[in-house]
C-alpha cells in the first residue's frame, strides 16, 4: 500500500508502526531534517533499524562540480540541497534520539554515509 507524505511535516502512521524505516538521498533536502529524524524514530518499533543514506560534506565540491561544471547532475537537484551532515553531527543526532545501537560508515569512497541505527 502506497501512501503520501510529507518529511517536512508529521508523518500519518502512529507510534511504532514499522520494523524498518529506509531513507536513502533525502535527508539533505529537507527543510526540517530534525523532525524528519523524530518522525522516522517515533514511527519505528522498538528494535526496529533506520537505514539511511546522505552525501558527506566532501561530496559537496564534487556533486556542485559534476553539475555546474559538467552538467552530469541536474543543477537544481544540488541546488536543493540544505545541509550536509558528518558522520560525528549524525552520530551525535541518533544518539539524541534515543537509538541504542548506532553504526555511521563512510562508503564511496567517503563521499557519501550510511547510517544504521537500531531503536
Amino acid at each position: 500500500k502506497l501512501v503520501a507524505g510529507n518529511l517536512n511535516e508529521r508523518l500519518p502512521f502512529a507510534d511504532k508502526t514499522f520494523d524498518i524505516v529506509f531513507s536513502t538521498a533525502v535527508l539533505e533536502h529537507l527543510v526540517d531534517w530534525d523532525l524528519a529524524l523524530k518522525e522516522m524514530y517515533r514511527i519505528l518499533n522498538d528494535g526496529g533499524r533506520l537505514f539511511l543514506t546522505t552525501p558527506a560534506p566532501a561530496a559537496k565540491p564534487v556533486l556542485e562540480f559534476l553539475s555546474y561544471k559538467l552538467g552530469l547532475i541536474e543543477e537544481n537537484e544540488i541546488r536543493d540541497h540544505k545541509k550536509y551532515f558528518s558522520r560525528k553531527e549524525l552520530r551525535s543526532l541518533f544518539s539524541e534520539l534515543g537509538f541504542r545501537e548506532i553504526r555511521v560508515m563512510p562508503f564511496q569512497l567517503g563521499l557519501n554515509i550510511i547510517a544504521v541505527c537500531k531503536k
